[in-house]
């Protein structure tokens, strides 16, 4: 079952933008199938940026944090990013989509 992973941000979207640019290549190939670019626009956390990460399942998503974890690389961008933002919350979401029958 798919697994998305949303962390959100306060960052510029500037800033947010150009860093998850930089670091998307590494995530693709660490194994996630997307990596998502946002920002809210409505309630509380309004104007604040996420990310989600898509990947296949926790398994998937498990190696690749693994992966992440030792790529020098991802760990500039996301220094980077805590320099220049603050990471808020993390949440990971199961997803099942669901079609008509």
């Amino acid at each position: 079952m798919p697994v998305i992973s949303v962390s959100r941000w306060q960052i510029t979207q500037d800033e947010a933008r150009r860093i998850v640019r930089d670091a998307a290549l590494q995530i693709r190939q660490a194994g996630a199938q997307s990596v998502t670019l946002g920002r809210i626009t409505t309630g509380q956390n309004a104007d604040q940026t996420v990310v989600a990460v898509t990947y296949e399942n926790f398994e998937t998503m498990g190696r690749a944090m693994q992966a992440l974890q030792n790529n020098q690389q991802y760990q500039q961008r996301l220094n980077e990013a805590r320099q220049k933002g603050q990471l808020l919350d993390r949440t990971v979401i199961e997803v099942e989509e669901i079609t008509q029958s």
